[in-house]
């Protein structure tokens, strides 16, 4: 059955430990190394290595004494040390620069372990007026949180960035402490190593997920959403989070009407904000709906109809571009050599609508994710083949990570495969999901549109039909 193409996506983030209450200690943290991005006598960066930290006896904590409306509360038993960034008052530069948690060596019990998730950090803005900081110089002071996170893994964490001002020093505590909560027995004998760094770029600092949610003015809610049900079922609707390849991705989800967003003379609905900080849309029509409207004779919210192949007799057609029929293998099936029926499609629109109109200064490269990784089969030929895709579907699993770079549909090849010459593709099956669309039975989540469509994720190969 051939399905009518709706959805457009255009492009547009050592420690030994004792449970509950009894202290335990820091072994090593380091600050020493300072990575400065641009050789240049206008950036100031000032930090500490903290020796109170080297030393420090820490308690695992409540974090509700912690943290209460966005604030955190310095206590007995928390990692501290401080950051200083900014622009000499002698420079007019424009500048930008970011710290860092540089994690070296983290047992498994904070990465894949009972306690995942204990161990956690937090930046806050530091106004206080002392010269000295110390646990016991700012003890029970309340500090606005610019960014918090769990460490659950070795790398490097982007703790924030910021652009610089050579009227305003940037100061910042950074504290590490652990949530009681989160603390199991594996965490008995647990280590972490770690650094803290900073580096600094002239030039305009890249737009976070957090900025544009301010921006927009949204709030993200709280709780998880079941995937196995649809937003009506699990009675969610508002802005969630999840990762994606770039970062932390923030996504609406159900009956939400604070999305929509006219473009180059179109009306489009907002799907998330990516982990880089662009937007992602979907184009939703000349004109704006409420949702629930069903308009499947006037398809006002689709740019028209399209086989996603003109072919489906072998695996390589469930290919945004796809490789060789009757190939033995499975990188000459996927081998993305020619482009789909869809994608001439959309390319066609984009020049049209996009380019012609001046309007693509404004879109972003980004990942649109034809994700051909198998669950059962082999996704070669006319073998009967389960996608990935359709396995989370029916498990409630979705994600927004890529895990293939073949199938990271990009213009950049850092990006992805840099396949594509216009920055447009198509939404995913997942993120039809996290939007609410688990079953057709739901009506009311912001994508409805009462008609069929085609997403980018492959479902499966079956009957030598893909």
């Amino acid at each position: 059955m051939e399905k009518n193409k709706k959805l457009i996506v255009l492009g547009v983030l050592a420690l030994i430990l004792i449970i509950s209450g009894i202290t335990y200690a820091i072994l090593t943290w380091t600050s020493s190394k300072i990575n400065i991005g641009l050789t240049s006598n206008c950036f100031t960066i000032d930090y500490t290595k903290g020796n109170d930290i080297a030393n420090a006896s820490i308690k695992a904590l409540n974090e509700s004494d912690l943290i209460s409306d966005n604030k955190f509360t310095i206590k007995e038993g928390i990692a501290l040390t401080y950051a200083n960034i900014g622009i000499k008052s002698t420079c007019t530069i424009e500048g930008y620069g970011s710290l860092y948690l540089n994690v070296t060596t983290l047992s498994s019990a904070f990465s894949t372990g009972n306690s995942k998730g204990a161990l956690k950090y937090a930046v806050l803005d530091n106004t206080s007026t002392t010269s000295t900081v110390t646990v016991a110089s700012l003890l029970n002071q309340q500090f606005n949180i610019v960014s918090k996170g769990s460490i659950t893994s070795t790398g490097k964490i982007t703790l924030l960035t910021k652009q610089l001002s050579n009227t305003k020093l940037n100061k910042y505590l950074i504290v590490i402490y652990a949530d009681v909560s989160k603390i199991a027995n594996d965490a008995m004998d647990a280590s972490f190593n770690g650094t803290v760094s900073a580096d600094a770029n002239q030039g305009k600092a890249p737009i976070t997920p957090e900025d544009q949610l301010v921006n927009l003015g949204l709030s993200v809610s709280s709780g998880t959403p079941n995937f196995t049900k649809t937003s009506i079922d699990d009675k969610t609707n508002g802005i969630y989070s999840a990762k994606d390849d770039l970062g932390t991705s923030y996504y609406f989800r159900g009956n939400v009407t604070n999305n929509y967003v006219k473009f180059a003379n179109k009306y489009w609905r907002i799907i998330r904000i990516n982990g880089d900080g662009t937007i992602r849309m979907i184009y939703a029509g000349t004109s704006a709906h409420a949702n629930g409207y069903d308009d499947s004779s006037a398809y006002d919210m689709s740019i028209g109809t399209s086989a996603f192949n003109s072919s489906n007799d072998d695996n390589t057609y469930v290919g945004y571009m796809f490789g060789t029929k009757g190939a033995t293998t499975y990188a000459n099936t996927h081998s993305n050599k020619t482009n789909s029926t869809i994608k001439t499609k959309l390319d066609s629109w984009y020049d049209t609508n996009i380019v012609n109109t001046g309007n693509e200064k404004y879109i972003a490269d980004a990942i649109y994710c034809n994700d051909r990784s198998v669950s059962s089969g082999t996704g070669i030929g006319t073998t009967d083949t389960t996608y990935a895709a359709q396995t989370r579907r029916n498990n409630g699993q979705p994600t927004l990570k890529c895990p293939n770079n073949n199938d990271k549909f990009t213009q950049s090849t850092t990006l992805g495969n840099g396949k594509l010459t216009k920055m447009i593709g198509l939404i995913t099956s997942d993120e039809a999901m996290y939007a609410g669309g688990t079953s057709s039975d739901n009506t009311e989540y912001y994508l409805y549109s009462g008609y069929w469509y085609w997403t980018m994720a492959p479902y499966s190969s079956a009957s030598g039909d893909a």
